[in-house]
């Protein structure tokens, strides 16, 4: 079976990547990580709350960051996917790219203080934009999803290079998984692996284009952006299938 670029655009953002949602609530001054996910930092380990910290200085940050992404499902469908972010504080872009043999799909997302808005339009067409008020990044929510391990986990960290800049890398470790999440000084993410699908930036820097983050009319195309190019799909390792089968 062949997994269609646009297919494999909504696994990979919607499977894949979720936050996790079995943190207390109601505590006393916690911080909120999302519609349904709360901490207290202040409960955390030195390391644990250091890297709350980095990803609370990403969710206010200036950055553009091209991440290649890495999972068993995408390898053994002979497809490969990446995510592309721009952000200043509230306002952020993202371009999340999916392609196979049969094309390349893109979906822009952008969103800020006066709406969130997704821009899709299939393989080749051009995106046209439509209100989408219940989208998140895709980048917070994999970030969440690793702080939201947190209070049950060992954490360790590590200085590192990652895409030609120094970072802080830390592994959070429960009984179930380990989980891996590099930033630099500023809070600009470089990698997020939770094991089961790896963010790994190939390209990072510090500034953006303000118009980048002009958020689109409904029906209308977003501001063109120079990104990074698509990624190229491996050969798949699917099972082969004959016709009839």
């Amino acid at each position: 079976m062949v997994v269609g670029a646009a297919v494999l655009l909504v696994v990979l953002l919607g499977g894949l990547i979720a936050v996790i949602t079995n943190i207390a609530e109601d505590e006393p001054d916690t911080v909120d990580l999302g519609p349904t996910t709360t901490l207290d930092p202040s409960t955390l380990s030195a390391e644990g709350q250091e890297l709350y910290s980095l990803v609370e200085a990403s969710g206010a940050g200036t950055y553009h960051v091209a991440f290649t992404v890495d999972s068993s499902d995408l390898a053994s469908a002979g497809a490969a996917a990446q995510l592309e972010v721009w952000r200043d504080g509230a306002s952020f872009r993202e371009h999340r790219v999916g392609v196979d043999a049969t094309g390349n799909s893109t979906t822009i997302v952008v969103g800020g203080a006066d709406g969130v808005v997704s821009c899709g339009g299939g393989v080749g067409a051009a995106p046209t934009c439509a209100d989408a008020p219940d989208a998140e990044p895709a980048l917070d929510s994999a970030l969440a999803t690793v702080v939201a391990l947190l209070p049950d986990a060992e954490t360790t960290v590590v200085d590192v290079t990652v895409a030609n800049l120094p970072a802080r890398c830390f592994t959070i470790t429960t009984d179930e998984q380990a989980a891996e999440v590099c930033l630099t000084a500023e809070g600009i993410p470089l990698r997020v692996d939770d094991t089961s699908v790896r963010f790994e930036a190939s390209l990072a820097e510090a500034s953006i284009p303000p118009e980048i983050l002009v958020l689109p009319a409904v029906g209308a195309e977003p501001v063109p952006a120079i990104t990074v190019p698509a990624p190229v799909p491996p050969p798949t390792t699917a099972p082969v299938t004959t016709a009839g089968s």
